[in-house]
């Protein structure tokens, strides 16, 4: 059976809308974002992840990460829409903080689901990992592949993992998992300005943005999705699961 996995870092600031608008047209069966979120005052909507289950009429599970600032405190969340019934939901935090001032330190969470797609369970995980991680240091990778070892088959990981393809994060990734697609060198960020300490970035010349799965689920094609919407560009796949009719 063939269906197709769509993986987006949809940004905070892009108005939710203009997300739908593009959700609709690449018509995903799975959806795997990041950035969505939940009282943040220049939104259009109080909930992004509901407001684009409303839309999309999809089934969804969404794990909040807790956004605290001096003058501001609103929630972000990861989330797994699906066409399919979702059976059930996991998550757990891949990094809790523990320096409020340090701009690394951030709440980092993974999410998995469990849907039934004509009678079998395929298993969806999505995360949105820590930017400018010491590579030594990367206490979030081991929990990750710690998390992949437990799913042998039918499995899918779809997140931004802000990591370049030649990094410790995904070179380990790809390991233990097929690399559904596109090619390591087409990059997904950025649109939009970006600044952090130490770094900043305007141009399109990093590739944050991966699906990833079990060797049992074949990649069909894939491809990223040129918009003007969201800081990344989307990532989409279409493959074929395993002995499901």
């Amino acid at each position: 059976m063939q269906v197709t996995i769509l993986q987006w870092n949809v940004w905070y600031k892009e108005n939710v809308e203009r997300v739908c608008g593009v959700l609709k047209k690449l018509d995903a069966d799975i959806i795997c974002l990041q950035e969505l979120t939940n009282g943040y005052i220049k939104q259009s909507h109080e909930s992004t992840w509901e407001y684009i289950a409303h839309m999309l009429g999809y089934e969804f599970r969404h794990h909040e990460i807790p956004i605290i600032k001096a003058d501001d405190q609103w929630l972000q969340a990861n989330a797994i829409f699906s066409r399919y019934p979702i059976k059930s939901k996991k998550s757990l935090w891949l990094h809790q903080p523990v320096n409020d001032k340090d701009p690394v330190d951030q709440c980092r969470g993974y999410m998995e689901t469990g849907l039934n797609i004509n009678g079998n369970l395929v298993t969806v995980g999505t995360t949105h990992m820590s930017f400018g991680i010491d590579p030594e240091k990367d206490g979030e990778l081991e929990k990750l592949l710690s998390i992949v070892e437990t799913h042998p088959e039918q499995f899918i990981l779809a997140g931004d993992f802000n990591a370049t393809p030649d990094s410790r994060r995904i070179s380990q990734l790809a390991k233990r998992l097929n690399h559904v697609g596109p090619p390591f060198d087409q990059n997904t960020w950025t649109n939009k300005p970006f600044d952090f300490p130490d770094f900043n970035a305007s141009t399109l010349d990093w590739r944050y943005d991966y699906i990833f799965a079990t060797q049992d689920i074949k990649v069909l094609d894939a491809s990223i999705v040129n918009t003007d919407v969201s800081d990344h560009l989307p990532v989409i796949a279409r493959v074929e699961l395993p002995g499901i009719g």
